[in-house]
């Protein structure tokens, strides 16, 4: 399968993130409207995870940004065989935790100057999210209907039925890393050099 026909086939499951990932920026941030205490405290804990890595010079910003995102999104494609739970919940705490910051921030600032901070990034960073729990989710379906086959119970009426779970693992690792990659490499350079600059 081509890298084309590839990006085709997870067309389904980009939709489904996509409108997951909105779902749980709006969840995020109506949490943190009808509790704001919690979301103030879950804030500090985000900054003190995040400390030692602010006070560090733009170099090592930019390879901890660069590695932990591809980190998670390489763990999400590969947990993705635990019937696409882990992706799932990528997207759940990243959109949550996203709604929380926005609505933290217009109580004191504006929208604007929060779109100002992750727009330049978060245009690249978030489809590449997206297209990674993609990829995972994707995976995990595959696996569910292998169960499913299992013990005879063929809800998708063979599809997905001639696809190895082994091949599968193996195109959406070399469309993160012939991809996803490069443009999680791009996004980091603006977040950390670019970013700071113009906000």
């Amino acid at each position: 399968m081509n890298n084309k026909n590839y990006l085709k086939s997870l067309y389904p499951f980009i939709i489904f993130s996509l409108f997951f990932f909105i779902f749980s920026v709006t969840y995020g941030y109506f949490t943190a409207k009808f509790s704001p205490d919690n979301a103030k405290i879950v804030l500090e804990q985000v900054k003190k995870m995040y400390e030692p890595i602010i006070h560090a010079n733009r170099i090592s910003q930019f390879f901890f940004v660069f590695l932990n995102n591809s980190f998670t999104i390489f763990i999400s494609i590969i947990l993705g065989v635990l019937v696409g739970i882990f992706p799932i919940l990528v997207l759940f705490s990243n959109g949550i935790l996203i709604g929380i910051l926005v609505f933290l921030w217009i109580q004191e600032y504006p929208l604007e100057s929060f779109l100002t901070g992750i727009l330049p990034h978060g245009v690249i960073e978030i489809p590449v999210f997206i297209m990674g729990t993609a990829i995972g989710i994707r995976i995990g379906k595959i696996v569910l209907y292998k169960i499913l086959r299992r013990i005879n119970i063929n809800l998708l009426k063979g599809l997905y039925a001639k696809i190895s779970l082994k091949e599968e693992i193996s195109l959406g690792l070399i469309f993160f890393l012939k991809f996803l990659v490069p443009l999680l490499a791009i996004a980091a350079v603006i977040e950390i050099f670019i970013t700071p600059a113009i906000f």
